[in-house]
């Protein structure tokens, strides 16, 4: 993907994410992870309800406005330059990911725009951060909040999270003018007794 000198501010889809994040409020997160973290609204968020977060971003200057976002609890947040999550360790214990993506389908003889356009239907970059997350995270339990355009082609995007055997629902909507924006609830499900595995990244990471 082409990295955006241009840093997503917040808006709807932003918010409703926000929102729908917030059920895991009073649950005393151990690590979360914003994946497109943009402005750093979302992993301010995160910070309320999770002692650590690590923000992902393929654009750097998104990843300096998350940076400034959080600075007074910059010792919590692990900021990351990436597409996606093969940075992760198999096994990291993530318990709660937020993601608003680029989720946007390419009308014919449009620019692309890597910041809202998530690939010719619109959701083919959700579906590899499913597959990575699946695989990334397989033996444990997680549950991933998801923006999704009723623009783009939505079912095949529940039906490829169901088929990588994962647990789809809609936590919360939003109509637009000319959209409903949805959050979706994936929840991948893991096994008792994994052992903690507390460094997040791969030989290639840092953080």
């Amino acid at each position: 993907m082409t990295r955006s000198t241009e840093v997503y501010r917040p808006s709807e889809d932003t918010f409703l994410l926000i929102d729908s994040i917030s059920e895991y409020a009073s649950r005393g997160l151990a690590l979360a992870l914003d994946v497109g973290c943009g402005s750093g609204a979302v992993t301010e968020s995160l910070l309320e309800i999770s002692d650590e977060v690590i923000a992902v971003d393929v654009s750097l200057p998104a990843l300096e406005a998350t940076r400034e976002k959080v600075r007074s609890r910059a010792e919590r947040v692990h900021l990351i330059a990436s597409e996606g999550v093969a940075f992760l360790r198999e096994g990291t214990p993530i318990e709660l990911i937020a993601c608003n993506p680029p989720y946007l389908p390419i009308e014919q003889d449009e620019e692309y725009d890597p910041a809202v356009h998530g690939g010719p239907t619109g959701v083919e970059f959700s579906k590899a951060l499913l597959s990575s997350l699946a695989d990334r995270l397989k033996g444990r339990a997680w549950t991933l909040f998801l923006i999704a355009s009723s623009l783009s082609d939505l079912g095949s995007l529940v039906l490829h999270a169901e088929r990588l055997g994962l647990e789809v629902s809609f936590a919360a909507h939003r109509r637009l003018f000319f959209e409903e924006i949805y959050c979706l609830r994936v929840s991948g499900h893991g096994s008792s007794g994994e052992a903690q595995q507390r460094t997040f990244f791969t030989d290639g990471g840092d953080g």
